[in-house]
Formats: C-alpha cells, structure tokens, sequence
C-alpha cells in the first residue's frame, strides 16, 4: 500500500504560503509538528488545524503600524454616514488580518477590509471611539475619535407650552422676555406681548398654554410663568435661544423638556430652585459658556439627560443642596464641573 506524504517544510518557523498548496490539500511543517490547510472566504489565507495563521513567515508577524488620523464622525440621526476607509492608515508595518471597533455606537461596524460604515438609530454622542488593526501576533491602535449623531435640524423659531391642571389655574408672566411673543391661554386665541413686558393673573382655559414669537420677532431669552399648579414645561423648538437664565425659577413643574437648545449660551440658574422637577430632558447644551447654580436647590430631581460643560468657564455650585441626582451621580457630577469641562451623556434617558 502507498505512503500518502502531504507538502512539507522541516524549516522552523515556516509557515505554508496560500500559494503552495490548492485548497482542500494539507501542508505540514515537521519540525514543529503543525498542521496547515488553505481556507477561502472570499479571501485567500492559511489557517493552522487548531489556530489561524495570517501569513506564511516565519516566527511572530511584526506588529501593524498606525499613521495619520481618523477625523471625528457626525451624521443626522437615521441617516447612513459616508464610509470611512482606514485601511490605508495601517498599510505600513505588520500585514492586518482583521480590524475592531472600541467604545463604538451600536450602529456603527468596520468589515474586514477596514471600511466603516452604519446609519445612526439614536441622537447621542460617543467619545473614545477607536480602531484596531491586528494580525495573530500584533495589533495597532488608531487615534481616538468622537461619533456624533444629530437630531434633524429645527427651523429658527420659539415655540413652547406648560400643562396645567386643574384648567383654571391663574398665572402671571415676567418681564425677563427678549423678543416679541405671544401666549394661547388654552382657547386657540394668540394674544401679543412686546419684548419686556408681561402678563399678570391670566386664568387658563384649557389644559395647555402655548408661547411662540411673533411673526418676524425672534425670541432670545424667555422665563416662563410659575402657575399655582403646573405639571410640564415643554420646549419644542428653542433655535433661536441664546440665555435661560432663571427660564424656570420657582416652577412647580415636574418634569421640563428642552429641543433645539444649540445656541444657548447662559445656563446662569435655569433650573434653581425648582423643588417639584424629578427630570431635565435637555437635546445640548454644547453652547453653554455659564452654569452658575445651573441645577442649585433640585430637592427631588434625580435625572438629567445631558449636559455638555466643555465650552464653560463658570460652573461653580452647578449642583448645590441637590443631594438626590443619580443620573449624573457625584462621580458624573465632578466630571462636568473639572477644569477644561466634560460632555456627559445619560446612558439611560430620563422619562
């Protein structure tokens, strides 16, 4: 009966190139007693019976070599970003078999070639993203980079509305308004008020008040009334913001929602004081520049949705006699008010 030799090699080290064999042939290196066969996937490469081989030299492969810089990615939520190609900054060094994502959205994925792509399910913010590059024996790593998905953008207007309850309540506005606007008590009926002027003890006709600018006013700053019972605050549209100092001072609201506020600058106690608020929906406060006892005195709020401080030079008493936040919690908490500021977003959104 014949002897079936498979190809072989008694050099130490050597390892079969996927040149030398065809595929479904065995390839044997006898002097360290290993095992190889040719695997195809749609790409050509030698894998060791009991471990991947990337390369058909001997000893451990030198290790992949990052150059250059991957940019930071921003993309409008639910759109696909345009792909990213890195493979070019691993070219030098160690050949790469396979490329990896760290601290990476969920969304966001890198195929074997190095190329990165994904559409974005979810409007946030993920620092530290990294690529690796790697072979059996070595890996790089790339330059951290951010991933930003955006909600779409808002036209530039102001629009907002407060729930009360019961319908009936009476409420009395302040003079702190920059721009022209105008208030619907609840009965569909727009009434006009100058910039820095106000309304007092107006009883509300239905269950929600709304406020917006008038026709060709833009609305910078805006302090919104203290009803004798309110439940929610809602901003819809805040483009054309840029201060909210005291916006909400002594509300009875229990919950405050803020969308659009990209251009405020003034976060100068926006939420002090507000005693009967247990959540702050905000979309960025990435302009803010001021936080001086932004969140003092929130004696039942726990949660925030984010706050960006990198822009900030006053963030002093940020969270004074606040002691019930968890989200962010006193380790989030020191992050956002260090030197040089902190963007912080909540891994588990307020209701």
């Amino acid at each position: 009966m014949a002897n079936v030799k498979l190809k072989r090699s008694s050099t130490p080290g050597k390892i079969p190139l996927t040149t030398d064999v065809e595929l479904g042939e065995l390839a044997m290196n006898t002097n360290d007693g290993k095992l190889f066969l040719k695997k195809d996937d749609g790409s050509e490469s030698m894998v060791e019976v009991g471990g991947d081989i990337d390369g058909g030299d001997a000893g451990p492969l030198p290790s992949p070599i990052f150059t250059g810089s991957i940019s930071d990615i921003t993309v409008t939520n639910g759109e696909a970003i345009t792909p990213v190609d890195v493979s070019s900054n691993f070219s030098t060094g160690g050949p790469v078999s396979s490329y990896s994502l760290q601290n990476n959205p969920s969304w966001l994925s890198i195929d074997s070639a190095g190329l990165i792509t994904g559409t974005a399910d979810a409007e946030a913010v993920s620092n530290g993203v990294t690529v690796t590059g790697s072979n059996i024996d070595n890996s790089a790593d790339s330059n951290p980079f951010s991933v930003t998905s955006e909600d779409v953008s808002l036209p530039e207007e102001f629009n907002a509305y407060m729930v009360v309850d019961p319908i009936g309540s009476t409420i009395a506005g302040y003079t702190a308004v920059t721009g022209d606007y105008e208030v619907d008590f609840g009965d569909g009926v727009w009434v006009q008020y100058a910039s820095g002027t106000s309304f007092n003890n107006v009883t509300t006709l239905g269950p929600n008040v709304y406020f917006r600018n008038q026709s060709g006013s833009t609305v910078t700053q805006f302090r919104f009334p203290n009803p004798n019972t309110g439940k929610e605050i809602h901003i819809t549209n805040g483009t054309t913001l840029t201060s909210m100092y005291q916006a909400f001072y002594l509300s009875k609201s229990e919950i405050i929602t803020c969308i659009g506020m990209n251009n405020v600058t003034n976060w100068d106690q926006a939420f002090m004081f507000c005693q009967s608020v247990t959540s702050i929906n905000i979309d960025s406060t990435s302009a803010g520049t001021k936080f001086y006892r932004c969140f003092r005195d929130n004696s039942v709020c726990t949660c925030v949705n984010k706050i960006d401080t990198t822009k900030s030079t006053d963030m002093r008493d940020m969270f004074l006699n606040s002691p019930v936040y968890e989200q962010p919690n006193s380790s989030d908490q020191a992050l956002i008010k260090q030197a040089g500021g902190y963007n912080w977003i909540n891994a588990n959104p307020c209701p």
